[in-house]
Protein backbone atom coordinates (compact mmCIF):
# COMPACT_ATOMS: atom_id res chain seq x y z
CA UNK A 1 0.00 0.00 0.00
CA UNK A 2 2.86 2.34 0.79
CA UNK A 3 4.46 1.36 -2.27
CA UNK A 4 1.53 1.99 -4.52
CA UNK A 5 1.51 5.38 -2.53
CA UNK A 6 5.26 5.85 -3.32
CA UNK A 7 4.68 5.36 -7.10
CA UNK A 8 1.55 7.85 -7.46
CA UNK A 9 3.41 10.21 -5.84
CA UNK A 10 6.37 9.92 -8.10
CA UNK A 11 4.09 10.26 -11.08
CA UNK A 12 2.59 13.25 -10.25
CA UNK A 13 5.88 14.66 -9.53
CA UNK A 14 7.05 13.91 -13.04
CA UNK A 15 4.16 15.03 -14.53
CA UNK A 16 4.51 18.66 -13.24
CA UNK A 17 7.65 19.47 -15.45
CA UNK A 18 6.39 17.69 -18.01
CA UNK A 19 3.10 19.62 -18.29
CA UNK A 20 5.54 22.65 -18.30
CA UNK A 21 7.41 21.70 -21.05
CA UNK A 22 4.41 21.01 -22.76
CA UNK A 23 2.52 24.53 -22.34
CA UNK A 24 6.14 26.06 -22.98
CA UNK A 25 6.14 24.26 -26.67
CA UNK A 26 2.01 24.80 -26.73
CA UNK A 27 3.12 28.61 -26.08
CA UNK A 28 6.49 28.64 -28.99
CA UNK A 29 3.83 27.13 -31.54
CA UNK A 30 1.37 29.78 -30.96
CA UNK A 31 3.99 32.20 -30.75
CA UNK A 32 5.01 30.68 -34.46
CA UNK A 33 1.72 30.80 -35.79
CA UNK A 34 0.80 34.37 -34.62
CA UNK A 35 3.87 35.84 -36.07
CA UNK A 36 3.75 33.55 -39.04
CA UNK A 37 -0.25 34.55 -39.85
CA UNK A 38 0.36 38.37 -38.43
CA UNK A 39 3.47 39.52 -37.61
CA UNK A 40 5.39 38.10 -40.44
CA UNK A 41 2.71 39.59 -43.17
CA UNK A 42 3.11 43.05 -41.30
CA UNK A 43 6.41 42.71 -41.17
CA UNK A 44 6.71 41.81 -44.94
CA UNK A 45 4.38 44.99 -45.52
CA UNK A 46 6.38 47.19 -43.95
CA UNK A 47 9.75 46.44 -45.95
CA UNK A 48 7.58 46.11 -49.26
CA UNK A 49 6.26 49.56 -48.14
CA UNK A 50 9.37 50.67 -47.55
CA UNK A 51 10.84 49.32 -50.78
CA UNK A 52 8.11 51.51 -52.91
CA UNK A 53 8.97 54.52 -51.29
CA UNK A 54 12.47 54.10 -52.19
CA UNK A 55 11.47 53.13 -55.29
CA UNK A 56 9.23 56.26 -55.84
CA UNK A 57 11.56 58.66 -54.38
CA UNK A 58 14.59 57.30 -56.93
CA UNK A 59 11.71 58.01 -59.59
CA UNK A 60 10.86 60.95 -58.44
CA UNK A 61 14.62 62.02 -58.58
CA UNK A 62 15.23 60.62 -62.05
CA UNK A 63 11.85 62.59 -63.64
CA UNK A 64 13.74 65.75 -61.63
CA UNK A 65 16.97 65.43 -63.28
CA UNK A 66 15.15 64.10 -66.63
CA UNK A 67 12.89 67.56 -66.26
CA UNK A 68 16.21 69.69 -66.04
CA UNK A 69 17.79 68.47 -68.80
CA UNK A 70 14.63 69.02 -70.77
CA UNK A 71 14.98 72.68 -69.78
CA UNK A 72 18.60 72.73 -70.77
CA UNK A 73 17.91 71.38 -74.03
CA UNK A 74 14.70 73.80 -75.00
CA UNK A 75 16.83 76.89 -73.69
CA UNK A 76 19.70 75.32 -76.50
CA UNK A 77 16.99 74.44 -79.07
CA UNK A 78 15.26 78.07 -78.93
CA UNK A 79 18.59 79.75 -80.14
CA UNK A 80 19.49 77.29 -82.86
CA UNK A 81 20.14 79.06 -85.95
CA UNK A 82 19.60 76.31 -88.51
CA UNK A 83 18.93 72.24 -88.81
CA UNK A 84 22.21 71.17 -88.07
CA UNK A 85 22.28 72.60 -85.17
CA UNK A 86 19.00 71.54 -83.92
CA UNK A 87 20.16 67.76 -84.59
CA UNK A 88 23.40 68.23 -82.75
CA UNK A 89 21.43 69.75 -79.96
CA UNK A 90 18.92 66.55 -79.88
CA UNK A 91 21.89 64.20 -80.04
CA UNK A 92 23.85 65.85 -76.90
CA UNK A 93 20.11 65.54 -75.25
CA UNK A 94 19.95 61.94 -76.72
CA UNK A 95 23.26 61.05 -75.02
CA UNK A 96 22.79 62.29 -71.70
CA UNK A 97 19.15 60.82 -71.91
CA UNK A 98 20.57 57.35 -72.53
CA UNK A 99 24.04 57.08 -70.73
CA UNK A 100 24.48 53.55 -71.03
CA UNK A 101 23.29 52.13 -74.52
CA UNK A 102 24.45 52.96 -77.60
CA UNK A 103 21.93 55.14 -80.22
CA UNK A 104 22.50 56.26 -83.47
CA UNK A 105 20.69 59.09 -85.69
CA UNK A 106 19.32 57.64 -88.91
CA UNK A 107 18.97 59.70 -91.12
CA UNK A 108 16.10 59.40 -94.22
CA UNK A 109 17.37 59.80 -98.23
CA UNK A 110 15.99 62.86 -99.92
CA UNK A 111 13.76 60.68 -102.56
CA UNK A 112 10.05 60.19 -102.10
CA UNK A 113 10.09 56.92 -101.12
CA UNK A 114 11.06 56.71 -97.82
CA UNK A 115 14.02 54.14 -96.35
CA UNK A 116 16.66 55.16 -93.93
CA UNK A 117 20.33 55.93 -95.66
CA UNK A 118 22.55 57.35 -93.56
CA UNK A 119 24.02 56.64 -90.24
CA UNK A 120 25.16 59.25 -87.76
CA UNK A 121 26.80 58.02 -84.00
CA UNK A 122 25.13 59.81 -81.15
CA UNK A 123 28.08 61.03 -78.77
CA UNK A 124 28.04 63.54 -75.80
CA UNK A 125 29.47 66.42 -77.84
CA UNK A 126 26.95 65.61 -81.14
CA UNK A 127 26.74 64.03 -83.86
CA UNK A 128 29.56 62.12 -85.78
CA UNK A 129 30.11 62.38 -89.13
CA UNK A 130 27.81 60.14 -91.39
CA UNK A 131 28.49 56.99 -92.85
CA UNK A 132 26.39 55.30 -95.66
CA UNK A 133 23.89 52.33 -94.40
CA UNK A 134 23.43 48.91 -96.35
CA UNK A 135 19.95 48.68 -97.66
CA UNK A 136 17.70 47.31 -95.37
CA UNK A 137 14.04 45.68 -96.90
CA UNK A 138 12.34 47.49 -93.92
CA UNK A 139 11.76 50.22 -90.97
CA UNK A 140 8.85 49.42 -88.77
CA UNK A 141 9.23 52.61 -86.88
CA UNK A 142 9.42 54.79 -89.54
CA UNK A 143 6.29 53.47 -91.31
CA UNK A 144 4.86 53.75 -87.82
CA UNK A 145 5.94 57.03 -87.32
CA UNK A 146 5.84 56.84 -83.33
CA UNK A 147 8.39 55.04 -80.28
CA UNK A 148 9.10 51.63 -80.81
CA UNK A 149 10.44 49.23 -78.34
CA UNK A 150 11.48 45.80 -78.51
CA UNK A 151 13.45 43.54 -75.76
CA UNK A 152 15.54 41.60 -78.24
CA UNK A 153 16.64 42.11 -81.77
CA UNK A 154 15.87 38.10 -82.31
CA UNK A 155 11.96 39.13 -81.92
CA UNK A 156 9.88 38.94 -85.37
CA UNK A 157 9.43 42.77 -85.14
CA UNK A 158 12.91 43.78 -84.13
CA UNK A 159 14.43 46.53 -85.21
CA UNK A 160 16.65 45.49 -88.93
CA UNK A 161 18.83 48.36 -88.26
CA UNK A 162 21.05 47.32 -85.23
CA UNK A 163 24.97 47.22 -86.17
CA UNK A 164 25.62 44.89 -83.09
CA UNK A 165 25.75 42.11 -85.93
CA UNK A 166 25.46 38.46 -83.95
CA UNK A 167 25.18 40.39 -80.41
CA UNK A 168 21.29 40.08 -78.69
CA UNK A 169 20.10 43.46 -77.72
CA UNK A 170 17.21 45.34 -76.83
CA UNK A 171 16.15 47.89 -79.60
CA UNK A 172 14.28 51.21 -79.13
CA UNK A 173 13.47 53.47 -82.11
CA UNK A 174 11.67 56.98 -81.87
CA UNK A 175 10.68 59.09 -85.42
CA UNK A 176 11.83 62.49 -85.91
CA UNK A 177 8.93 64.20 -88.30
CA UNK A 178 11.05 67.22 -90.49
CA UNK A 179 8.02 69.92 -91.52
CA UNK A 180 7.02 67.85 -94.96
CA UNK A 181 8.20 64.71 -94.13
CA UNK A 182 10.32 62.28 -91.19
CA UNK A 183 14.01 63.00 -91.19
CA UNK A 184 15.48 60.18 -89.14
CA UNK A 185 15.32 58.18 -86.21
CA UNK A 186 16.78 57.68 -83.49
CA UNK A 187 17.87 54.20 -83.02
CA UNK A 188 19.38 52.88 -79.42
CA UNK A 189 20.68 49.63 -78.37
CA UNK A 190 21.43 48.22 -74.97
CA UNK A 191 21.71 45.20 -73.46
CA UNK A 192 18.89 42.36 -74.13
CA UNK A 193 15.90 42.81 -72.31
CA UNK A 194 16.85 46.48 -71.25
CA UNK A 195 14.12 48.70 -71.90
CA UNK A 196 14.24 52.21 -70.93
CA UNK A 197 11.71 53.43 -67.79
CA UNK A 198 8.59 55.32 -68.65
CA UNK A 199 10.06 58.48 -67.49
CA UNK A 200 13.09 57.62 -70.02
CA UNK A 201 10.74 57.25 -72.77
CA UNK A 202 8.60 59.98 -71.95
CA UNK A 203 11.44 62.15 -71.48
CA UNK A 204 12.47 61.23 -75.00
CA UNK A 205 9.25 61.78 -76.59
CA UNK A 206 9.32 65.47 -75.27
CA UNK A 207 12.82 66.02 -76.48
CA UNK A 208 11.98 64.96 -79.90
CA UNK A 209 8.61 67.15 -79.71
CA UNK A 210 11.41 70.03 -79.03
CA UNK A 211 13.30 68.95 -82.33
CA UNK A 212 10.21 68.82 -84.15
CA UNK A 213 8.74 72.26 -83.15
CA UNK A 214 12.00 73.76 -83.35
CA UNK A 215 12.51 72.33 -87.25
CA UNK A 216 9.39 73.91 -87.67
CA UNK A 217 10.10 76.92 -86.47
CA UNK A 218 13.25 77.09 -88.81
CA UNK A 219 11.23 76.50 -91.46
CA UNK A 220 8.84 79.09 -91.01
CA UNK A 221 11.82 82.00 -90.59
CA UNK A 222 13.34 80.65 -94.15
CA UNK A 223 9.80 80.94 -96.09
CA UNK A 224 9.46 84.26 -94.57
CA UNK A 225 12.89 85.55 -94.69
CA UNK A 226 13.83 86.50 -90.86
CA UNK A 227 16.24 85.83 -88.86
CA UNK A 228 15.66 82.76 -86.88
CA UNK A 229 17.41 84.15 -83.79
CA UNK A 230 15.25 87.09 -83.93
CA UNK A 231 17.45 89.68 -85.28
CA UNK A 232 14.48 91.84 -84.67
CA UNK A 233 14.33 91.74 -81.07
CA UNK A 234 11.12 90.22 -80.94
CA UNK A 235 10.78 86.62 -79.37
CA UNK A 236 11.01 83.94 -82.31
CA UNK A 237 9.69 81.05 -80.00
CA UNK A 238 7.13 80.02 -77.43
CA UNK A 239 9.12 79.37 -74.09
CA UNK A 240 6.46 76.63 -73.02
CA UNK A 241 5.22 75.12 -76.18
CA UNK A 242 8.46 75.30 -78.38
CA UNK A 243 6.06 77.19 -81.73
CA UNK A 244 6.42 80.08 -83.41
CA UNK A 245 5.75 82.73 -81.62
CA UNK A 246 2.42 85.57 -82.01
CA UNK A 247 5.44 87.84 -83.72
CA UNK A 248 5.95 85.06 -86.74
CA UNK A 249 2.49 84.38 -86.96
CA UNK A 250 2.23 88.17 -87.73
CA UNK A 251 4.65 88.04 -90.48
CA UNK A 252 2.87 84.77 -91.93
CA UNK A 253 -0.13 86.66 -92.13
CA UNK A 254 0.96 89.91 -93.83
CA UNK A 255 2.48 87.68 -96.12
CA UNK A 256 -0.46 85.25 -97.16
CA UNK A 257 -2.27 89.03 -97.21
CA UNK A 258 -0.04 90.18 -99.93
CA UNK A 259 -0.49 87.33 -102.22
CA UNK A 260 -3.52 86.44 -104.30
CA UNK A 261 -3.81 82.82 -103.28
CA UNK A 262 -6.85 82.97 -100.64
CA UNK A 263 -6.53 81.66 -96.93
CA UNK A 264 -7.67 80.97 -93.65
CA UNK A 265 -6.89 81.83 -90.37
CA UNK A 266 -8.03 79.81 -87.23
CA UNK A 267 -8.15 81.23 -83.29
CA UNK A 268 -8.35 78.30 -80.79
CA UNK A 269 -8.48 78.34 -77.35
CA UNK A 270 -9.07 76.05 -73.97
CA UNK A 271 -12.35 75.76 -72.36
CA UNK A 272 -12.46 77.11 -68.85
CA UNK A 273 -8.78 76.94 -68.79
CA UNK A 274 -8.76 78.94 -65.00
CA UNK A 275 -11.18 76.51 -63.78
CA UNK A 276 -8.91 73.74 -64.84
CA UNK A 277 -6.09 74.93 -62.85
CA UNK A 278 -7.91 75.67 -59.99
CA UNK A 279 -9.11 71.75 -59.99
CA UNK A 280 -5.95 70.18 -61.11
CA UNK A 281 -2.91 73.02 -60.41
CA UNK A 282 -1.30 75.39 -63.17
CA UNK A 283 0.83 72.53 -63.97
CA UNK A 284 -0.89 70.48 -65.09
CA UNK A 285 -2.48 73.51 -67.01
CA UNK A 286 0.56 74.40 -68.62
CA UNK A 287 0.83 70.49 -69.68
CA UNK A 288 -2.79 71.15 -71.43
CA UNK A 289 -1.09 74.04 -73.48
CA UNK A 290 1.67 71.84 -74.81
CA UNK A 291 -0.56 69.08 -75.50
CA UNK A 292 -2.78 71.70 -77.90
CA UNK A 293 0.19 72.81 -79.50
CA UNK A 294 1.70 69.44 -80.28
CA UNK A 295 -1.78 67.97 -81.25
CA UNK A 296 -2.41 71.00 -83.66
CA UNK A 297 1.61 70.48 -85.18
CA UNK A 298 0.59 66.86 -85.60
CA UNK A 299 -2.54 67.44 -87.05
CA UNK A 300 -2.19 69.59 -89.89
CA UNK A 301 -0.45 69.78 -92.87
CA UNK A 302 3.10 71.05 -93.00
CA UNK A 303 2.35 74.14 -94.62
CA UNK A 304 0.13 75.13 -91.87
CA UNK A 305 1.55 77.98 -90.00
CA UNK A 306 0.97 77.23 -86.06
CA UNK A 307 1.91 79.64 -82.97
CA UNK A 308 1.08 80.62 -79.40
CA UNK A 309 -0.50 83.88 -78.93
CA UNK A 310 -1.20 85.15 -75.48
CA UNK A 311 -2.23 82.80 -72.53
CA UNK A 312 -4.22 79.73 -73.76
CA UNK A 313 -4.87 81.11 -77.51
CA UNK A 314 -3.34 79.63 -80.56
CA UNK A 315 -3.27 80.93 -84.51
CA UNK A 316 -3.34 78.32 -87.03
CA UNK A 317 -2.93 80.08 -90.65
CA UNK A 318 -4.08 77.99 -93.33
CA UNK A 319 -2.12 79.01 -97.07
CA UNK A 320 -4.57 78.79 -100.31
CA UNK A 321 -7.40 77.18 -97.93
CA UNK A 322 -11.11 77.87 -97.62
CA UNK A 323 -12.74 78.18 -94.64
CA UNK A 324 -14.91 75.14 -94.72
CA UNK A 325 -11.64 72.94 -95.70
CA UNK A 326 -10.00 74.78 -92.74
CA UNK A 327 -13.03 73.85 -90.26
CA UNK A 328 -12.78 70.37 -91.33
CA UNK A 329 -8.89 70.18 -90.39
CA UNK A 330 -9.38 71.44 -87.14
CA UNK A 331 -12.47 69.25 -86.53
CA UNK A 332 -9.45 66.53 -86.85
CA UNK A 333 -7.42 68.63 -83.98
CA UNK A 334 -10.64 68.41 -81.92
CA UNK A 335 -10.47 64.75 -82.54
CA UNK A 336 -6.89 64.16 -81.97
CA UNK A 337 -6.88 65.92 -78.74
CA UNK A 338 -9.16 63.68 -76.97
CA UNK A 339 -7.59 60.57 -78.80
CA UNK A 340 -4.06 62.42 -76.87
CA UNK A 341 -5.44 62.60 -73.35
CA UNK A 342 -7.09 59.34 -73.37
CA UNK A 343 -3.83 57.18 -74.57
CA UNK A 344 -1.89 59.72 -71.55
CA UNK A 345 -4.46 59.31 -68.77
CA UNK A 346 -4.69 63.29 -68.46
CA UNK A 347 -7.53 64.87 -67.15
CA UNK A 348 -9.70 66.17 -70.12
CA UNK A 349 -10.88 69.59 -71.32
CA UNK A 350 -11.84 70.62 -74.69
CA UNK A 351 -10.67 73.82 -76.85
CA UNK A 352 -13.32 76.29 -79.25
CA UNK A 353 -12.41 77.36 -82.62
CA UNK A 354 -12.89 80.46 -84.41
CA UNK A 355 -12.57 80.40 -88.46
CA UNK A 356 -12.10 82.93 -90.75
CA UNK A 357 -10.76 83.02 -94.17
CA UNK A 358 -9.53 86.54 -96.60
CA UNK A 359 -12.67 87.41 -97.97
CA UNK A 360 -13.71 88.30 -94.40
CA UNK A 361 -11.36 92.00 -94.60
CA UNK A 362 -8.86 93.65 -96.33
CA UNK A 363 -6.52 93.85 -93.46
CA UNK A 364 -5.58 91.20 -90.89
CA UNK A 365 -6.70 92.83 -87.95
CA UNK A 366 -10.13 93.11 -89.95
CA UNK A 367 -9.45 88.89 -90.76
CA UNK A 368 -8.65 87.90 -87.04
CA UNK A 369 -11.34 90.14 -85.80
CA UNK A 370 -13.91 87.72 -87.21
CA UNK A 371 -12.28 84.82 -86.41
CA UNK A 372 -11.98 86.15 -82.63
CA UNK A 373 -16.17 87.00 -83.18
CA UNK A 374 -16.50 83.38 -83.95
CA UNK A 375 -14.64 81.75 -81.48
CA UNK A 376 -16.50 83.77 -79.03
CA UNK A 377 -19.84 82.77 -80.39
CA UNK A 378 -18.28 78.81 -80.09
CA UNK A 379 -17.48 79.53 -76.33
CA UNK A 380 -20.95 81.06 -75.95
CA UNK A 381 -22.45 78.08 -77.23
CA UNK A 382 -20.85 75.76 -74.84
CA UNK A 383 -17.97 75.55 -76.37
CA UNK A 384 -16.09 72.21 -77.39
CA UNK A 385 -17.09 73.32 -81.31
CA UNK A 386 -15.58 74.85 -84.39
CA UNK A 387 -17.49 78.14 -85.56
CA UNK A 388 -16.61 79.73 -88.76
CA UNK A 389 -17.55 83.55 -89.73
CA UNK A 390 -19.92 83.73 -92.30
CA UNK A 391 -19.17 85.44 -95.46
CA UNK A 392 -22.73 88.49 -95.66
CA UNK A 393 -22.91 91.66 -95.97
CA UNK A 394 -25.90 91.43 -93.21
CA UNK A 395 -23.07 90.09 -90.76
CA UNK A 396 -21.63 93.84 -90.40
CA UNK A 397 -25.20 95.08 -89.40
CA UNK A 398 -25.49 92.03 -87.04
CA UNK A 399 -28.50 90.46 -88.53
CA UNK A 400 -26.54 86.94 -89.44
CA UNK A 401 -24.12 85.30 -86.46
CA UNK A 402 -20.84 82.53 -87.34
CA UNK A 403 -21.86 79.40 -88.66
CA UNK A 404 -21.26 76.46 -86.22
CA UNK A 405 -19.75 73.67 -87.13
CA UNK A 406 -20.80 70.76 -84.92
Amino acid sequence: MAAASITEASVDGMGWPLRFALAVLLGVGIAAMIRAGLVQPLSDAVVAQRRAGAAAAAELEERDGLDLLLHQVAALLEAASDDADVLDICARGVSRILPERESSLLLCNASRELHLAFRCEIRPDGLAAPSQMPARSRCLALSGRGLKTVSSTTALDACDHSELSGLEVSAMCLVIEGPHAPIGVISSVGAEGDIPSKAVLSTLEHLVTLVELNLARLEISRRLGVSPAGGSGAVETDSLTGLPSAHLGALALNDLLAQTAPFSVALCNLDRLAAYNDEHGRELGDVAIQSVGRVLREALRPDDVVCRMDGDTFLIAFPDCTATNAAAAMERVREALVLRLAEHGSPRFTCSVGLADSSHGESIDEILDAADLAMSMAKYDGGNRVRAAWVDDAMEAGHRGPASID
